[in-house]
Parts: C-alpha cells; sequence; structure tokens
C-alpha cells in the first residue's frame, strides 16, 4: 500500500511517537547472509507492549488508538504490518514492558518456505527478570510444546540461530522498564539488484537509491528544478514529519536536527479560516455516534429485561448469598451500561451540534529564503505530514506570483481522514477545496507582504536575499553580506537536547552559516532570560491577517463554472464561425478599426473638458482632414406643416426682410472658400423643394460664383428666422454622431468660418444651402421680380430650415441610441475575448505550438484567426490517451491480481499447475473457492 518508501518507514516512526517514546534510534545491521547485506532497525524507548498487545497487532484493523479524544496517529491498525512488508520480506519484533517480555515473527520467507496456506506468526513470550517462558499449562497444556516449536521456527528462519544470540536482542533496548526494537530483513531489491535503500553513500543517512520517481507520489511539477530533499534524504523528511516535534530521532547513531517548519520561513503570517466545506468526515463520524447511541440503549434494555427476570425468580431480597450475588451483579451491570448510553448520547449530541457549527483551521504562509525553489503547501494531519510542497493557485502557473511561498496546515482528523498509507486523503472532493480555500489565503498574503510593490519588483526581491542568476534553482549566494542577512531576517528556533522545549535564539553574526550542536541543551543559551528547562516554552509571535478576497462557497463556483461553459460555448461557435454579436456590429473587425475606435474615444473624453469654442475649432480642422465622401443625391419632400408655417413667417415680416437684404447686398462680400458638400440629410430636403436647381448647377458655375456673396447673406437670414422657431441641436451631437454611426457629416465652412466670431453660448443652429436656378439670380436692383424671386426663396429656405430642425433632432436622438448601442456590443465583444482568452488558456494542451501564458495578450485579430478546430481536437486526443494510458494501467494490475490468485489457488489445489492465469478459468476457480468457503 505505500508507493513512497519514506512513507512506510514513517508508519513504523508513528507507532514509536503514539508509544511516547522521547527517542527513536534508526540504523542499519550488517549481515552478507541477507538479501540486501543488511538489516533495518527501529529502537523507542516507548511504553512497550505486553502479550496480549503483542498479539493483538498482527490482526489487520485492529486498533487500541481509536478513540474520541485520541490523538494518535495510528488509527488503523495495519502500519506495522504494511510498512514493514514494503521494506522487506521478514520482521521480528522485542518488546519489552514492565516484568513481560514478547518476541513477534512475522516472515514471508518461513511461510514460502514451508508452502503455508495459512498465516502462522511465532509470538513466544518471558519473564523479564528470569528469561524463562511466560505460559499457563492449566489453561493450555499444549503450551509448552507450543513455544518449543515458535523458538525452533526462529531459530531456523531468523538471523539468530541461538538462545544467546536471540536474547541478546532484549538486551539491546535501552535501560528502562519498557522498550521495542523491530528488525526488518531480506530487503526488497531494485532491477539491478541493489536494496532501494542506499545506506553507504552517507554514512549518516538513509537514502532512496533511485531519484526517479514513477509513483504517483511524485512531485510531477519539479520538471525544472531539483527534487526536494525530503524526497530523497530520510533525515530531511523525519526533521519535519511532525509539525510540533517531541521525539528525539537518531539515524545511523547521528541525531536528526528537527525543524519546527514554521520558525524557517521569512515574514510569517497567519489566517484563522471558518467553513462549513468540511462535512464528509464530520457526517460519518455523527452517523456512527448515532448508532453506537442505538445499540447502546439495546443492551440497556437487555440488561433491564434480565435483572427483571431474575427479580422475579429470586425475589427483591433473596436469601441465598449465590443469589444475591447474581442479582448485584446484575444490577451494577445495568447501571454501568446506562452511565455507558448517557455518555454515548452526550457524545451523539456533541456531533451533531459539531456538524452545524463552521469548522475553524489556521494557515500559515513565509517565505522560504533558503532554497527558493522548494515551495508549496505542507498539509498536516494531526500534526503528521501527509502532503508536502502541493502547489496551488498562481503558484501552478510560470509566473512568479507567490513562488517560493510556503503554506502550512494541520487538519484534525475530525474534518479530513487521511488514506491507510498516510499519503494522500481518502476525500479527494474536501481536500481539494482545501487547496482553493489556501490558494485564495495564498494570494491575499501575497498582497500583504507587498514584494512585487517594492521597487524593482520580484527580481530585485530576490537579489537582496544573495539569489543573483536568473535560473530560479540556482543556490543562493554565499558571500557574507547575503548570509548575513538571511540570518537576520529568519529566527533559529532550537529544541534542547534535554527537555525537549524550544527555545528562540538571539541573532549573534559570529553563528552565521553554522549549525546548532545536536547536544545542545537550555544552559548553552546566550538569552539569560531561558537559560534554564524550567523555564515556559518559547512560542513563536505570528502576526494575524484577515483575508479580504471573498470566498465563493461550493455551490457558487459549481453553478458559476456551468454557466462559463455554457457562455463560452456559444461565444466560441459564434468567432469561429463569423456571425455578428446582436446582428449588428461583426465579429471580424481589423487592428487598424480598433485603433480608430480608441482615438474617437480618447477624442471625446478631451472634448468634455475643452470649452464650446475651442471644441468647435478642433472639430473644424478634424472635419477637414477627414472629409467624408459626398453622399449619392436623394429626394425628400418636406412636410405640409413646415411650408404652411413658412409661408405664414414669410407674409408678416415680408417688408423687414426686403429691407435687410439690401442692407447686406450693399455690404462687400466676404472672402471664402467653396463651401463643403452638403450634408446628407440637408441635401435631401433642399433637393426635394428643387430638383430642377440640382440638376442644372454645373451648368451656371459662373453665375453662382457672381452670387456668392449674396447667397451667404441669405443663409445667414434663415438661420436668424430658423433660431427663434425652434432651439439649435447641441454643437457636439454632430460630432458625436459621425463618430458613433458614421450617418452625419462635419458643419459647412460659411458656418464654421463664422462661429469663431460669435459668443460660446448659445450654439449656432445647422446652416442651410438654397440652390438657385437663373431665372432667381438678382441683379442688385429692386423690382417687382426681384421681389418675388426673393420671397419664394425666403420660403423655401424657412421651410427647409423648419424641416432640418425637426431631422436634426430626431438624428440626435437616433445618435444616442445608437451610441449606447454600439458601447454595448464593444463590451459584449470585449468580455467575449476575455472569456475565449480564458478557455484557450486553461484547456491549452501541453504538447500545443503555444504556451499557456501567450493567449493572455493575444489580440483581437488573433484570437479570430484562431485555429479552435485543432486546438480541441489536440486536448481530445491528449483526454483520449491519458484514459487509455489508465485502462493500460488497470488492465496489467488486473493481470497480476489475477496471476497472484492463480498462484494461491494452485497452492490450495484448487487449480492444476500451468494453467492460463490470464483466462476466465481463473475467476471462475476463485467463484467456487469462495462458494465452498462461504465468503
Amino acid at each position: 500500500t505505500h508507493e513512497f518508501l519514506f512513507g512506510a518507514i514513517a508508519e513504523l516512526i508513528d507507532n514509536a511517537r503514539d508509544a511516547h517514546a522521547t527517542e527513536l534510534d534508526i540504523f542499519t545491521a550488517q549481515n552478507a547472509d541477507l538479501r540486501g547485506g543488511y538489516m533495518l532497525c527501529l529502537r523507542d524507548n516507548g511504553c512497550g507492549m505486553d502479550p496480549q498487545e503483542t498479539k493483538d497487532i498482527i490482526t489487520f484493523g485492529r486498533s487500541a488508538k481509536r478513540s474520541d479524544e485520541s490523538s494518535a496517529i495510528g488509527m488503523y491498525g495495519n502500519g506495522l504490518k504494511s510498512g514493514s512488508m514494503r521494506i522487506g520480506n521478514d520482521l521480528i519484533l522485542f518488546t519489552k514492558k514492565e516484568d513481560t517480555m514478547s518476541a513477534l515473527f512475522l516472515s514471508r520467507t518461513f511461510h514460502e518456505a514451508e508452502s503455508l496456506d495459512e498465516v502462522i506468526v511465532p509470538l513466544p513470550c518471558f519473564r523479564a527478570d528470569t528469561r524463562q517462558p511466560l505460559y499457563d499449562l492449566a489453561e493450555d497444556p499444549t503450551a509448552a510444546e507450543r513455544h518449543q516449536t515458535e523458538m525452533a521456527v526462529i531459530y531456523k528462519y531468523s538471523p539468530f540461530k541461538t538462545e544467546k544470540e536471540f536474547f541478546a536482542q532484549f538486551d539491546k533496548l535501552n535501560s528502562g522498564s519498557s522498550g521495542t526494537l523491530l528488525m526488518i530483513y531480506n530487503l526488497k531489491l531494485l532491477d539491478n539488484g541493489q536494496p532501494e535503500l542506499d545506506v553507504t553513500t552517507d554514512p549518516t543517512d538513509v537514502l532512496l537509491a533511485s531519484p526517479d520517481f514513477d509513483d504517483e507520489t511524485d512531485l510531477g511539477v519539479y520538471s525544472d528544478h531539483d527534487q526536494p530533499p525530503e524526497r530523497r534524504s530520510l533525515r530531511h523528511y523525519v526533521s519535519i514529519m511532525y509539525i510540533d516535534p517531541r521525539m528525539k530521532v537518531y539515524i545511523q547513531n547521528k541525531k536528526v536536527q528537527t525543524r519546527m517548519l514554521l520558525s524557517c520561513l521569512y515574514k510569517p503570517l497567519q489566517y484563522n479560516y471558518a467553513s462549513r466545506t468540511f462535512r464528509n468526515r464530520a457526517e460519518a463520524e455523527a452517523s456512527r455516534s448515532k448508532e453506537e447511541t442505538k445499540q447502546a440503549d439495546m443492551r440497556v434494555r437487555e440488561f433491564e429485561s434480565r435483572l427483571r427476570d431474575l427479580e422475579q425468580r429470586l425475589g427483591e431480597a433473596p436469601v441465598d448469598t449465590a443469589d444475591r450475588i447474581a442479582l448485584r451483579k446484575a444490577r451494577d451491570a445495568l447501571a454501568s451500561s446506562k452511565r455507558e448510553a448517557q455518555m454515548k448520547k452526550v457524545m451523539a449530541q456533541k456531533k451533531q451540534k459539531a456538524l452545524k457549527e463552521p469548522k475553524t483551521l489556521t494557515f500559515y504562509f513565509g517565505v522560504n529564503l533558503e532554497q527558493r525553489n522548494m515551495y508549496g503547501m505542507f498539509v498536516y494531519n494531526c500534526s503528521r505530514l501527509i502532503k508536502m510542497y502541493e502547489r496551488t493557485g498562481p503558484q501552478l502557473d510560470s509566473g512568479q506570483t507567490c513562488r517560493g511561498v510556503v503554506g502550512i496546515v494541520n487538519v484534525p482528523y475530525i474534518l479530513l481522514m487521511p488514506t491507510h498509507s498516510k499519503q494522500d486523503f481518502a476525500d479527494a472532493k474536501e481536500y481539494r477545496a482545501l487547496l482553493r480555500a489556501m490558494s485564495d489565503h495564498l494570494m491575499q498574503y501575497w498582497d500583504d507582504i507587498g514584494i512585487e510593490k517594492r521597487p524593482g519588483g520580484v527580481d530585485a526581491f530576490w537579489a537582496e536575499f544573495g539569489y543573483l542568476k536568473a535560473k530560479w534553482s540556482e543556490p543562493p549566494s554565499q558571500e557574507p553580506k547575503y548570509a548575513k542577512k538571511r540570518a537576520i531576517s529568519l529566527q533559529t528556533h532550537v529544541q534542547c537536547n534535554r527537555c525537549l522545549k524550544w527555545r528562540i535564539l538571539p541573532f549573534q553574526s559570529n553563528q552565521v552559516g553554522k549549525s546548532v550542536p545536536d547536544n545542545w541543551e537550555c544552559k548553552d543559551n546566550p538569552d539569560n532570560a531561558h537559560k534554564r528547562c524550567s523555564e515556559p516554552e518559547q512560542i513563536l509571535a505570528v502576526p494575524v491577517r484577515v483575508l479580504k478576497r471573498k470566498i465563493k462557497t461550493k455551490e457558487q463556483r459549481q453553478q458559476e463554472l456551468e454557466d462559463m461553459i455554457k457562455r463560452r460555448q456559444a461565444e466560441l461557435e459564434k468567432l469561429t464561425g463569423g456571425q455578428a454579436v446582436r446582428g449588428r456590429q461583426p465579429a471580424k473587425r481589423d487592428e487598424e478599426d480598433d485603433s480608430e475606435e480608441e482615438e474617437e474615444e480618447e477624442s471625446e473624453e478631451e472634448e468634455e473638458e475643452e470649452p464650446p469654442a475651442k471644441r468647435r475649432a478642433s472639430q473644424q480642422q478634424q472635419q477637414q482632414k477627414k472629409k467624408p465622401a459626398p453622399p449619392p443625391p436623394a429626394r425628400k419632400v418636406a412636410t405640409p406643416q413646415a411650408v404652411a408655417a413658412a409661408k405664414q413667417q414669410q407674409h408678416q415680416k415680408q417688408i423687414q426682410q426686403q429691407q435687410q437684404q439690401r442692407r447686406s447686398i450693399a455690404a462687400p462680400p466676404p472672402q471664402k472658400k467653396p463651401p463643403p458638400s452638403p450634408p446628407k440629410k440637408q441635401q435631401q430636403t433642399t433637393q426635394g423643394k428643387k430638383p430642377a436647381a440640382a440638376e442644372s448647377s454645373s451648368d451656371d458655375e459662373d453665375e453662382e460664383e457672381e452670387e456668392e456673396s449674396s447667397d451667404e447673406e441669405e443663409e445667414e437670414e434663415v438661420k436668424k428666422k430658423a433660431e427663434p422657431a425652434k432651439p439649435a441641436a447641441p454643437a457636439r451631437s454632430a460630432p458625436m454622431a459621425k463618430r458613433s454611426s458614421g450617418a452625419l457629416p462635419p458643419l459647412p465652412a460659411a458656418a464654421a468660418a463664422k462661429q469663431p466670431q460669435q459668443p460660446p453660448q448659445p450654439p449656432p443652429a445647422p446652416s442651410v444651402r438654397v440652390t438657385r436656378t437663373p431665372a432667381t439670380i438678382s441683379t442688385g436692383q429692386s423690382g417687382q421680380a426681384g421681389s418675388a424671386t426673393q420671397q419664394n426663396k425666403q420660403a423655401e429656405a424657412a421651410a427647409s430650415a423648419d424641416g432640418i430642425n425637426s431631422t436634426a433632432s430626431s438624428a440626435q436622438s437616433a445618435v444616442k441610441s445608437l451610441t449606447a448601442e454600439l458601447q454595448s456590443v464593444n463590451q459584449q465583444l470585449s468580455t467575449v475575448s476575455d472569456k475565449l482568452r480564458d478557455v484557450l488558456k486553461y484547456f491549452c494542451p501541453p504538447n500545443f505550438s503555444r504556451a499557456d501564458t501567450d493567449f493572455a495578450q493575444m489580440p483581437v485579430s488573433e484570437l479570430e484567426a484562431f485555429p479552435t478546430e485543432p486546438f480541441f481536437r489536440i486536448y481530445e486526443e491528449g483526454i483520449s490517451q491519458l484514459i487509455r494510458e489508465r485502462v493500460e494501467e488497470k488492465e496489467k494490475e488486473l493481470m497480476a491480481l489475477r496471476s497472484a490468485l492463480a498462484r494461491l489457488l494452485i497452492a490450495a489445489g484448487y487449480l492444476e499447475a500451468g494453467a492460463d492465469t490470464h483466462s476466465q478459468l481463473v475467476d471462475r476457480t476463485l467463484i467456487k473457492f469462495l462458494a465452498e468457503k462461504n465468503l
């Protein structure tokens, strides 16, 4: 069950810790006669085991550590068997408790040599003072014979061939009344014939012989970095195995410098996290407690029934002594069962109440200055390390955000239950929820310490502590100034070798780069306030911070994920198909349109800040630079109401208009450039009144030039008449309409030239150009014909002005509507583009031609032309390949299991030797075997 070999050794270390041992020795004993050439030994000074407790450890799943108040790690009852059998084929255990000694021999070699079809475990027991066999012939007449048989098996198949060698192992236990010595031999070997554990490269350590891990616990994220030392060195792994070490561990006779991991981090911060997410384990415990309460109530009713029956037969006060004793025992049993039922009921109520309350966890974060490429989350369960260097959130990306940060959390057993190997958690869903919560707090920690906000950013921060090279896995510089800088930034936390209390040492420049001696004690502390073991332990003061980021619930995350997938699928279909958004704005746009739109938005913002006069001048300059092409001629007839109103005003002010016109003709005409092409809507109104004039304008060009000055004066008269009739549109409506939809042209040059000379308010109304035929040309003399012609022109101009004002008002409303709709369309297009980038980033296959980080800055033009079909085809092929590999792996496991079953069935005589182990015959034979055994 243990893929990680150090995880198997950790199971044996856990047993010593649960036995309240203060010292544990891990060493090897050379023996060339054994496979591997040595034995792996573990010796502790714990409480030891008596014969009955030693017998109980043989059964899988039986454990005396299971209780609600227990802080023990080993609660499954299989650590000794599974851990030792992962390391080697045979083990022998020597344990002593009070006045008894026991030896337990579990050997595969013995079973294979004797062809045994059942598990036989010799367990001889002795008196500690006389070393005589410990058994009771009165209870078991065959006990003496069985003891001799057990010793004979041990002498034959163990490394100890004589009685002297056998009892010498009890002498290796530390002086005292208790302790345990475990020896594992005939070790597992690699394909090259060498043992999996390397004890020769470093005489003071136990290393993994093969650095290439191919199991599921391998940290694949370290493909571009060195493997963590905890994955290769047992000394490093044991040093951080417990979040609060309270046991001295020696490996190959050299003490392990246990570390308080939090004290090894720069700028540690604490975050308290309360959540109702972790419910599965709590619900299981509540259900189990409820079932135990029911069983306790049933036992109470059973004892009540027995007592009533006994009282009816004997009476309440029996005379016979034996009857009185039986009655008293029945009453005591009933009282005891009631007390137990009441305790179970209270415990069930507590667990049910705790199920409704939020569970609180404490997250710690800090920066690893010693090895910046070793970072991630350390997840402990009941103070025991389960996961190390587990990266989450931004640490999974290739950026520098949160790199080098280490997170620590100790999860209680009631919230998350580890697997039997204690290298993972049984509930993967809740474990992922834990990592998500740690990811949110990790980002908050990164914001709180503000590394990116410093001058020079992240690179300057690491350079400050000696990381001068760009390669992330390079170690820091060992120059004195950098080593001192790192030493000042970290706290030195040391455990006393005598009282096992932790002390914080003050900084000493002469101790930079030096390690603390193995036998360091409180009396060696330079801090006078903590030089005695009687002083209370020093605890790290870690500042507490609060999560400011919003954490979403599991249901919210699930709903958002489903909605996001639906939206992105629809948006991808639109983008890949080239369809328009809302049927108006096409999805495909080039970079030129984007830049032009940005310029127009910037100019629009600038116009809001400029004064009206300056804004109109800048608008005229921009319109002259980008003059729109003249629209095709169109016909538009003025409304009857506008014509009637114009004629009425003409008759009332006819004489006044003629006098004003004579005065304007007598004035010298200003020198002006030819006016630009008339606006589309204005031209349509004018041409609707005078189509013949529009057709003959090219033939009478010379005559129009002679009358240019009078035309301009007439236009001014029309504007003066139009102003009191209807308010003019705002000055910036026409330019805004042009930026929004391109439908309205700039102001005419004649009106634009007069605008700077006029006061800023009120803004001028749109100018009108009236086209004339040769019959209406004025000669400059007053006459009846000239007056009639002038009246017709004034009436036409007034009608056109009124129609233009009405058209401008409706155009202004249309412009506002189009502008709002355009902004909405642009916003939707931006949202679609951002979501498409997210889709491409998070679904990017590992072997795709582009990195997933390239999609974040991809412009819209590339997104439109992106090959989505090959992208998702590669993604689907990768998923299919992964599934095929998993299927092949499971098929191999099934074949191996079937082969093992076939060997067992052959040994049991249910299957003939040489049978096809991969056929259905094995399955049918196994079913037959189970049916015969009633299994």
